[in-house]
C-alpha cells in the first residue's frame, strides 16, 4: 500500500530519492556530454552513489528483530518436522482405508 506523499517525512526515503536522482543525472550527463566527445569530470557524481551502501545501514537496525525471527523458525523445525510426518501418516492411512471400502464401479 502506498503512502503518497506521507512518505516523504521519511528520512530513508529521502536518502533513496536522493541516490536515484542522482543515478538518473549521472546517466543523463554522459549520454548528452559523450556525444560531444567532452565527457564533464562526474567524480563527484561516482562518488555520491557509493552512499547506497549507506542504505544498508538501515537494515541492521532491523535486524535484532528479523533474527528473533529467524531463531524462532529455526527452533520450531524440529516440531515442524513431525507434524509433517503425522500428517503424512494419517493422510496415508485413510488413502488406503479409501481404497478399500469405496467400491471399484469399473464393470466387475
Amino acid at each position: 500500500v502506498g503512502f503518497g506523499w506521507g512518505a516523504l517525512r521519511s528520512d530513508w526515503v529521502k536518502f533513496d530519492a536522493v541516490l536515484v536522482s542522482v543515478g538518473w543525472a549521472e546517466i543523463v550527463i554522459s549520454v548528452v556530454f559523450d556525444r560531444s566527445g567532452v565527457l564533464p569530470n562526474v567524480t563527484l557524481i561516482r562518488i555520491l552513489r557509493l552512499c547506497r551502501l549507506a542504505r544498508a545501514v538501515r537494515l541492521i537496525v532491523q535486524f535484532r528483530t528479523l533474527w528473533l525471527l529467524v531463531k524462532g523458525l529455526m527452533g520450531s523445525l524440529y516440531t515442524m518436522l513431525w507434524t509433517f510426518v503425522l500428517m503424512f501418516v494419517i493422510i496415508y492411512v485413510f488413502a488406503i482405508l479409501a481404497v478399500e471400502m469405496i467400491p471399484n464401479n469399473s464393470g466387475n
